[in-house]
């Protein structure tokens, strides 16, 4: 068992390089797999952003401990936004593969309706070129920019990706990876104004 995960973290990181090698049939790894994978970085992201928290705590702010154990009794905005903080940071832990499957399947969606106006078929590349880019949250480790490194890396992996399989253009590619961005803008948009537009109706 530990062996076997040995071996697919060896083929995670090496996603970092070749993305477009990531293939299934061929011993590649799957979504389920990147995201498990993925999981015990982004606990240890999760740790380090607390023990970075904790440290700037007792160092700048004479912080008192005890209080940690108090956020529901001390709701000044100082220990509300510190409560804030430790909750976010805990449920993005437990619904961390929750939010990745979200994502994945909305630009799977995204991703078939590009490949249709082009005249490709996806077959499994989606899914590969995807869990291949999730290897990008190995920088999610990295303290203050992890969060910023990881989104650049993810793009830059689908960029690279796209590109080699698809064999498409720098610029074609990056039209293709930018598309389901541009894609949920315009729907949030649209979203919006439907809901304005019910609010002044339903006022009127």
């Amino acid at each position: 068992m530990i062996e076997q995960t040995l071996k697919l973290y060896d083929r995670y990181f090496e996603n970092c390089l070749f993305p477009e090698d990531n293939r299934i049939d061929e011993g590649g790894i799957n979504l389920i797999a990147a995201i498990y994978l993925s999981w015990p970085i982004k606990i240890m992201q999760a740790a380090i952003s607390f023990g970075f928290s904790a440290l700037f705590l007792w160092l700048f702010l004479d912080f008192n401990y005890e209080n940690l154990l108090f956020f529901s009794i001390q709701l000044t905005p100082f220990y509300g936004s510190l409560f804030a903080f430790f909750t976010n940071l805990c449920l993005s832990v437990i619904f961390f593969p929750l939010g990745i499957f979200f994502s994945y399947y909305y630009w799977k969606i995204a991703f078939k309706l590009i490949l249709y106006w082009l005249g490709r078929s996806d077959d499994q590349m989606g899914e590969e070129l995807y869990a291949a880019s999730l290897s990008s949250h190995i920088f999610t480790i990295i303290p203050l920019f992890g969060g910023v490194l990881q989104s650049l890396a993810f793009f830059f992996l689908l960029l690279k990706g796209v590109k080699v399989r698809l064999n498409l253009s720098p610029f074609s590619s990056f039209l293709v990876v930018l598309f389901p961005y541009l894609l949920f803008i315009i729907l949030f948009v649209i979203t919006l104004v439907l809901l304005a537009m019910l609010m002044i109706a339903a006022l009127g």
